[in-house]
């Protein structure tokens, strides 16, 4: 067949114009030479064969040709409405295909032919039928940029989100063919341009990477944001050696000015108390700052507040105060040992509880939270060890277990970032700690660098701490959104807790969130959203980067970490709550079981021993 096929160069001829002229041919001429080829199998056979050849050869092309082709399909690739039309009135199925599973709507619209797609679809053609790549008619005309094709097929009902092989859409089709007025038609027509495909490309990073200026900017301005993972890191990396620097200043943020200032310590917040990004939905709320309100916040008296938590009282005889060891939410924390055992303690001192009604909430039920989880103890859950009143001085002191070496915080803050093996350690035990939690029913909701407590600093061994904000929600998987109150840190608070009163819905998953951005701090020493980024090129304020989900891994300073930490931040990171990995997925991931998680079975020897 090779030689034959060089010897005969008018099957080249048959597999490039096979059919060309038809179009310039009356119909009633035609149509009876056509019903003439269209009885004869071999000769469509052959005709079907020819038009697939490709103009590569090797030794078994004249195999490589779909089967059982319908002359409908066959005669569509040609701008022939009347002609279809006549088929189809003679018996031909609308639908019918080959071993290809091309209809000929679909391949009338691989060819732009906009009279066709017209008349198969008043036929009754399947608008969104798809071929043995899950390709549809839609998604063929959109990879050429075919304007009036797309636009009929919109008109009867195509689905513009469908999915081909590779979870490639219609408007990654649009942005391949460079017709940025196909890309808006799909927009328009409500395309997802956030749907990636399975290696994580987007419609965004794909024109971004192709240097496409005019449509990146399109979707950008659209709301579209470069994907989290490589394929986004490697789009904005390629546009900037093409020279598009404009373009990747307006796509990712400038972090210069976070990256050389040191970590900022932020305060918990709770209900109003996030107004620094949501000014607005306060002031329609008609709160007052730090007013607890509702049937679960009411102000009760010292003593009544006090009832249920067993409390004991002449904190002073037991314990003896020395240094001040820093402030948290609602108390001051001091170092403290026991008179008799000598034994050292951190003890919080809330002062002023009578005539501080949120002071006195706060303090009450993290010591609840904490004598909870007590029962089911956890190692790097700060163990509560007594809770003591003195309603002459107004003032509760809550004794905890002893983190001598302080916040993690500080300790970031010292070390300016941490290498990705002491911050694995880090996440195993801080992960496992919150898979426990939220087994029990509990979310903690203000994990941060300051709520984590190191034991030890060369291992490094953590406790998590300040439960002044958790609540048990249950552990039906159905909870979710059982928990509403607007609470937790600025730049660590997830998108859900950051939605319309009305709609805030929230579970486990917030603890995630946090975890994403204090391993992203943890490895690089600077937050991924921060008000301070804003500018004209970044015209996003810190409640618009959390919802939308935009921040990078800016060069330099990720240039020393691997992709599996990133990708497990871009899988903690998901504005989609139900997208995001719970704790045990994160602990799954392969970049946590690079090495033996032997420090979670390994004891963890307490500053604050327990009595015998």
């Amino acid at each position: 067949m090779s030689l034959r096929l060089t010897q005969y160069p008018f099957l080249d001829y048959a597999a490039k114009y096979w059919g060309a002229e038809i179009v310039h041919i009356e119909s009633t001429e035609i149509l009876p030479k056509l019903e003439y080829l269209i009885s004869n199998t071999a000769a469509l056979e052959a005709a079907n064969q020819a038009w697939s050849l490709k103009s590569n050869r090797y030794t078994h092309w004249s195999q490589d040709f779909p089967r059982h082709v319908p002359a409908l399909v066959l005669i569509s690739a040609f701008d022939v409405p009347d002609t279809l039309r006549y088929m189809v009135s003679k018996g031909h199925a609308v639908d019918d295909r080959g071993s290809d599973e091309e209809t000929a709507l679909i391949r009338s619209a691989a060819f732009g032919h906009a009279k066709n797609v017209q008349v198969l679809l008043e036929l009754g053609a399947e608008v969104d039928a798809r071929d043995h790549m899950d390709e549809t008619a839609l998604q063929r005309a959109a990879r050429c940029g075919y304007e009036d094709v797309i636009n009929a097929l919109l008109s009867k009902g195509a689905d513009v989100n469908l999915k081909a092989s590779g979870d490639w859409t219609a408007l990654m089709s649009a942005v391949s063919s460079v017709n940025i007025d196909a890309v808006k038609i799909l927009v328009k027509a409500g395309a997802d341009f956030k749907a990636e495909t399975v290696w994580g490309d987007s419609a965004l990073s794909i024109a971004t990477r192709n240097g496409l200026e005019a449509i990146a900017n399109f979707l950008s301005d659209q709301g579209a944001v470069l994907p989290k993972g490589p394929a986004g890191r490697r789009a904005s990396i390629i546009a900037s050696r093409k020279g598009l620097h404009q373009l990747v200043r307006k796509l990712t943020a400038n972090y210069d000015t976070v990256a050389d200032r040191p970590l900022q310590r932020q305060s918990s917040r709770l209900m109003e108390g996030l107004n620094v990004i949501q000014e607005e939905e306060i002031a329609a709320s008609g709160i007052k700052r730090l007013e607890v309100s509702g049937a679960d916040s009411r102000a009760d008296d010292f003593l009544d507040a006090l009832e249920e938590t067993n409390y004991s009282i002449g904190f002073s005889k037991r314990y003896e105060v020395t240094e001040k060891l820093g402030r948290g939410h609602f108390a001051e924390v001091f170092l403290c040992s026991n008179r008799v055992t000598g034994v050292r303690h951190a003890v919080k001192v809330c002062t002023n509880v009578e005539n501080d009604a949120g002071k006195r909430k706060g303090i009450i039920l993290e010591f609840k939270a904490l004598q909870a989880l007590q029962k089911n103890s956890h190692p790097n859950i700060l163990r509560i060890v007594d809770l003591f009143a003195d309603y002459s001085l107004k003032t509760i002191y809550m004794v905890l277990e002893l983190a001598p070496h302080g916040e993690l915080f500080n300790y970031i803050v010292a070390k300016q970032f941490l290498p990705e093996e002491q911050t694995r350690k880090i996440f195993l035990q801080l992960l496992s700690a919150l898979d426990f939690l939220h087994d029990l029913g509990w979310v903690h909701r203000d994990i941060k660098p300051e709520n984590i407590l190191l034991l030890e600093e060369e291992t490094p061994t953590i406790k998590i701490a300040d439960f002044g904000l958790a609540k048990n929600i249950g552990t039906d998987t159905e909870a979710l959104g059982l928990t509403t109150t607007l609470c937790g840190t600025p730049s660590y608070v997830a998108p859900e807790v950051l939605a319309e009163s009305r709609e805030r819905k929230y579970g486990f998953s917030v603890d995630i969130w946090s975890c994403g951005v204090v391993m992203y701090i943890c490895l690089c020493g600077f937050p991924p959203f921060s008000d301070e980024m804003y500018s004209k090129d970044f015209p996003y304020t810190l409640s618009q980067q959390i919802k939308e989900g935009r921040f990078d891994y800016p060069s330099p300073y990720w240039d020393k970490v691997g992709d599996p930490a990133l990708d497990l931040i871009d899988n903690m990171l998901v504005v989609n709550f139900r997208k995001r990995f719970t704790a045990k997925q994160c602990l799954e991931h392969p970049w946590m079981r690079e090495v033996t998680p032997r420090i979670l079975a390994e004891p963890i020897r307490s500053a604050s021993p327990e009595p015998m």
